[in-house]
């Protein structure tokens, strides 16, 4: 009798604990800064990052952002990576942070900490910390201190990450580093990347690091299947060895097609493109310059279109290029890009 009465009293005391759980999200969520009206699910990204961390998810979840309240002002919480996120995000469970249709919500400065790069607290406006299956659509970052989007590769060789996509995001004004960088202390961490219509300036491409990455765009350890397109760097605060475009150390990029750089070639060596230890394949498409000439750099295989390009009617250039012989690559036609827009088209 009294064991089935300790048995009773530990499956309720079970049950009540389960009872006082948050559940897990599933479904669309919506969000504006400070819930003007009470008529949003979160009052701010970093909210609905830490429920994600905490309580995880149990299907497909969206978070449709909105512009209402003005902008969202970037914190330590906007910090994605916890044990509900990891133990729960996949195939079947992806995680999307989109601006709303016909939304243009801003985040502005920056406080989630940039894991393990460099020494200190660097600051990013939104970190990943070893993500999967996440998309950020559509949002504006402004003002961060060391980069606008930052996603942390795995730290153990046992643990693969796949399936992030930053697409139509704005990025502008960060004063001391990066525009969208992918950090993977494991090489080939992250697989199956898509970094594709995105906008920035007045990025200036590198922070306090001896090395490291470097660029307006940039991954450390590039895995399999990823595809960097139609994207947009104006960098005309280019400094010398900083760079647009920089990849280094991983697989070959699977697609580099349709992306455009206007960059001040005034200032010793700011470069368009810069690879180390592997190389570009498929059809590429390099961005050309914004004055002549243009300084290039070339560390390990890479196929790019090394041609110099003249800017038609102040428009920026791009040259798609195929590989040649030995890795060598040349124009095989000519496309200007509008520069600025969302998704770029030929004109």
């Amino acid at each position: 009798m009294k064991t089935t009465s300790r048995a009773l009293a530990a499956l309720t005391l079970t049950l009540l604990a389960c009872a006082d759980l948050p559940a897990q999200l599933n479904g669309i969520y919506t969000c504006a800064a400070g819930n003007p009206g009470n008529a949003f699910d979160y009052g701010d990204i970093g909210d609905f990052i830490t429920a994600v961390n905490g309580q995880g998810l149990s299907g497909p979840v969206t978070l449709d952002v909105y512009d209402d309240g003005g902008p969202f002002v970037s914190t330590a919480s906007y910090l994605l990576g916890g044990n509900g996120y990891w133990s729960s995000v996949g195939p079947t469970r992806p995680l999307t942070i989109r601006a709303a249709t016909g939304e243009l919500p801003v985040v502005a400065g920056s406080g989630a900490n940039m894991v393990l790069l460099g020494t200190g607290v660097n600051l990013a406006a939104m970190t990943l910390r070893e993500p999967s299956h996440t998309t950020i659509d559509g949002l504006t970052f402004s003002g961060a201190a060391n980069c606008g989007i930052y996603c942390f590769g795995p730290s153990s060789p046992s643990w693969t990450l796949s399936g992030v996509r930053i697409a139509n995001c704005r990025i502008h004004s960060v004063s001391d580093g990066l525009g969208i960088c992918f950090y993977s202390p494991i090489l080939e961490g992250i697989n199956s990347v898509v970094i594709e219509n995105n906008m920035l300036w007045n990025c200036r491409g590198k922070f306090g690091l001896s090395s490291g990455p470097r660029g307006v765009i940039c991954a450390w350890g590039v895995g399999l299947e990823w595809i960097v397109r139609h994207n947009t760097i104006v960098h005309r605060q280019a400094q010398q060895d900083t760079v647009g475009y920089w990849f280094a150390f991983g697989e070959p990029l699977e697609q580099f097609v349709g992306n455009v750089i206007d960059i001040d070639s005034s200032v010793p060596q700011p470069n368009e493109i810069y690879s180390i230890g592997m190389e570009l394949r498929g059809l590429q498409c390099l961005s050309c310059c914004g004055n002549s000439p243009v300084w290039r750099r070339r560390l390990g295989s890479m196929a790019g279109c090394w041609q110099g390009c003249q800017r038609p009617a102040g428009r920026p250039v791009a040259c798609e290029c195929q590989p040649g012989p030995n890795g060598s690559a040349s124009p095989s036609r000519l496309a200007v890009y509008r520069l600025g827009a969302a998704r770029h088209g030929d004109t």
